[in-house]
């Protein structure tokens, strides 16, 4: 199986993933939207946020992180694009 950095299909991708997964292991909560590799050739994009949790059993705690993933379609994303665009239009 390949690893979760793997799973990035580009270097600008990867390198947002590893700043966001900083920022959950320091314990505040990253957020990346990036490319994922897919075997049937068609982008996916996601929007993805890690946060630390605390997970406390009868022998110890430990911190672990939690990894949220909303996948957007081809055409969500490309709104949401368009929206971004012109918001900083509009307030540029």
């Amino acid at each position: 199986p390949a690893s979760w950095w793997d799973l990035w299909d580009d270097q600008d991708t990867r390198a947002e993933a590893g700043a966001a997964l900083a920022v959950a292991t320091a314990g505040g909560v990253g957020r990346f939207t990036g490319r994922l590799k897919v075997q049937d050739g068609a982008p996916r994009w996601l929007d993805v946020v890690l946060s630390p949790i605390s997970m406390v059993g009868p022998e110890s705690a430990s911190e672990q992180l939690l990894c949220v993933a909303r996948d957007w379609s081809a055409s969500d994303y490309e709104q949401w694009l368009v929206r971004s665009f012109r918001s900083q239009l509009l307030s540029g």
